[in-house]
């Protein structure tokens, strides 16, 4: 089981940074090319290389559960309104 944690945990992890890369660089830019867009990419990930810094989590996973379970509470027929965590404490809409 804990391989598996390892590697959601990684997975998270290379997503969070795709994320900034499309946020912080290719939503601003536009490209003419495959091979500019990929001089470009190239470009960012240096900068970014110069001073990494790694990410944080800033909640618990219950409270991230728990954020969830309400979220998913409130959506209307999304069929995720059984309790999402053994903590959470947002009634959950049948």
């Amino acid at each position: 089981m804990a391989n598996c944690q390892k590697a959601v945990g990684f997975q998270n992890l290379v997503e969070r940074w795709f994320a900034e890369l499309t946020n912080r660089k290719l939503r601003r830019s536009a490209h003419r090319s495959v091979t500019e867009l990929e001089t470009d990419i190239r470009k960012w990930i240096t900068e970014w290389n110069k001073d990494p810094k790694p990410f944080v989590w800033t909640k618990t996973a219950d409270e991230i559960l728990e954020t969830l379970a309400a979220y998913c509470g409130l959506i209307t027929g999304s069929g995720h309104q059984q309790e999402i965590g053994p903590h959470a404490e947002v009634p959950i809409v049948t």
